[in-house]
């Protein structure tokens, strides 16, 4: 698992991002759509946000409430599909959806849920992998203070296409 704040790409290019999007999450109602083993939710939490965490995942999850347990930093976790969302505790003041609807074939009910558990004057905070960015290629940032990308503009199969959804071509740049 990655450490308490992600790996060296979340930490450095992520999470700055995120938390500039959100401002002061103090006091704050937040839900972590996707939050996996709760890396986010944590940091979340230690910046005084009260949290919702939900994921698919029950394996993700089981790490996420270990680490609760002896943290106790409040935060609830809630196995849920992103797509059937249901009642998770709203309205809420952020939902954050980091690097998860990408790894959802049918994206756009989660997203929908996502906009649903907002309150009035609520944001949305998601992030997205962009097709040129390979497994790893931000491993390298603390070293180098750059990113490096090779063949960004050939093309190759992905097997049921960018996403999977209903409107893939199956034809992404590589990277």
């Amino acid at each position: 698992m990655a450490g308490s704040g992600g790996t060296a790409g979340r930490r450095l290019l992520l999470n700055p991002a995120i938390f500039g999007l959100l401002g002061d999450v103090g006091g704050r109602w937040v839900l972590d759509a996707g939050c996996g083993q709760g890396y986010l939710s944590r940091l979340l939490a230690e910046r005084g946000a009260s949290v919702v965490g939900v994921d698919a995942s029950r394996r993700l999850l089981d790490h996420a409430e270990a680490l609760e347990a002896r943290r106790a930093q409040g935060i609830s976790y809630r196995q849920r599909d992103l797509s059937r969302l249901g009642d998770v505790g709203g309205p809420f003041d952020a939902v954050v959806a980091n690097m998860v609807f990408l790894d959802i074939a049918d994206w756009r009910p989660a997203l929908a849920n996502c906009v649903d558990a907002l309150g009035p004057g609520g944001r949305l905070v998601y992030s997205l992998l962009h097709p040129c960015w390979v497994s790893g290629a931000s491993s390298r940032w603390p070293e180098t203070g750059c990113v490096e990308l090779r063949e960004y503009l050939n093309e190759y199969e992905v097997p049921g296409g960018p996403g999977g959804g209903p409107n893939s071509t199956g034809r992404s740049p590589r990277t």
